[in-house]
């Protein structure tokens, strides 16, 4: 909670700007019925009244549907929204079992696929024990038309997630990809050592969180390019005849995000990443990308002087570990072919389906999780389709960007520093 109390006046109205409009607003009229009901209200008090339920109505009325959705939300608790796209989504919960060498074989590899269906093709339940690579290439794919072959896209889901914690996967289906999910590795803590994998309490925790993290996300990187080679090499009928698997991207979120930039690293044969809001470790984080690369992030304080001075050792190394992540960014946004935007008032779970679950009801009084979702699925489709598809986009390189409250951190230097102004327009949810 401190974080927030430490932002500038400029943030703190761009953040909660909506909720004093809300109180000058409820005030101001209150005021005015009052005024009504007496006969001897100074004309002057009744201007003053008038000017402040004006201004109340300017800072609240933009966020009064988002409000008034939050609270809709909050009793009904709607899923998230069905898949954009104009194509049917058929999905398949598959076990993907490697080549047997001798007498040793490894465990199958558990993966969600989703992708285009024909229109009309059976499509079977998800759920249930998992089908072979066999039962799958029985499956009927839409036909892609002139393109010939629909793209495929890698997925890594968050840290402890299942590979179905992100709908943007069906969603991206329902454009024409073909997307394969793998589950997050699990991870128990050798013995002696601590029980959390993020561990920020002091420098020597955080360099040593790097290590875990370096490893771990190389590591399910290339569980997750195991998967690929084996849907290439067991992949029969549609698959194997409208699925292109030799040029694909990746996206993941939180942890899978550094997950998704590592495997673009290490293989040739992904071409582009996306990173939803999380942490990179290994080369990732120190330099090694540079194949085309994309995050958006959200709306989380940046640290400042006072974090890094601070007598408490766990708030000096967490902000050494977002200053780390901003920087690398900072750099490599300024290099061809690597975007990042900056979702304002966004809470990391709107970057996957945590967002509309009742446990994070707050965030929806200042972010719509439905709109947040429509947006980063814009964005992923214009950013995958630019580099997979090679169709000219314009939406990566707009700015100020279509969308309000979304900013464009390109060619903002002051950013990677904290330093960004919030637009006065956004303190009544107008940018």
């Amino acid at each position: 909670m401190m974080k927030y109390l430490d932002l500038r006046f400029d943030q703190l109205m761009g953040r909660y700007g909506f909720i004093l409009g809300a109180i000058v607003l409820v005030i101001a009229l209150a005021g005015l019925l009052l005024a009504w009901r007496s006969d001897k209200a100074p004309r002057a008090l009744i201007a003053l009244l008038t000017i402040a339920l004006a201004l109340g109505a300017v800072m609240f009325g933009p966020s009064a549907p988002r409000v008034a959705k939050a609270f809709w939300r909050l009793a009904f608790a709607p899923p998230p929204p069905s898949p954009s796209g104009p194509l049917r989504v058929g999905e398949a919960f598959v076990a993907l079992a490697p080549k047997a060498q001798g007498e040793a074989t490894s465990a199958p590899i558990l993966a969600r696929i989703w992708y285009p269906a024909a229109p009309d093709a059976k499509l079977e339940a998800s759920g249930g024990a998992p089908i072979d690579c066999a039962a799958l290439s029985r499956a009927r794919l839409a036909d892609p038309g002139p393109q010939g072959r629909f793209p495929l896209l890698l997925y890594a889901p968050g840290f402890a997630n299942a590979g179905d914690d992100n709908s943007s996967t069906a969603a991206m289906a329902s454009h024409g990809y073909v997307v394969l999910a793998i589950n997050h590795l699990d991870w128990t803590p050798p013995p002696g050592q601590p029980q959390s994998f993020f561990d920020y309490s002091s420098e020597a925790a955080y360099q040593a969180t790097l290590r875990r993290g370096a490893e771990h996300s190389i590591g399910e990187a290339k569980v997750a390019l195991q998967a690929l080679d084996i849907l290439t090499d067991c992949a029969k009928g549609d698959f194997a005849k409208y699925v292109a698997f030799d040029r694909v991207g990746f996206f993941g979120f939180s942890f899978g995000g550094s997950v998704a930039a590592n495997a673009a690293i290490l293989d040739p044969r992904v071409v582009a990443a996306v990173n939803l809001d999380g942490w990179v470790f290994g080369p990732a984080l120190e330099g090694g990308i540079a194949k085309p690369y994309m995050m958006l992030f959200d709306d989380e304080p940046l640290p400042d002087a006072k974090a890094f001075a601070s007598p408490d050792p766990a708030t000096r190394a967490y902000a050494k570990a977002q200053d780390d992540l901003v920087r690398e960014h900072g750099r490599l946004f300024e290099s061809p072919d690597k975007y990042g935007f900056w979702f304002r008032n966004a809470v990391h779970a709107n970057f996957n389906d945590r967002a509309f679950g009742r446990d994070n009801w707050l965030s929806w009084f200042f972010a719509d999780p439905s709109r947040v979702k429509a947006i980063r699925e814009d964005y992923l489709l214009a950013f995958f389709d630019a580099y997979l598809r090679h169709r000219p986009q314009t939406l990566l390189n707009a700015d100020p960007s279509p969308y309000i409250g979304v900013t464009p951190v390109k060619g903002r230097p002051r950013w990677a520093e904290g330093e960004e102004r919030v637009p006065f327009l956004a303190w009544i949810g107008l940018r």
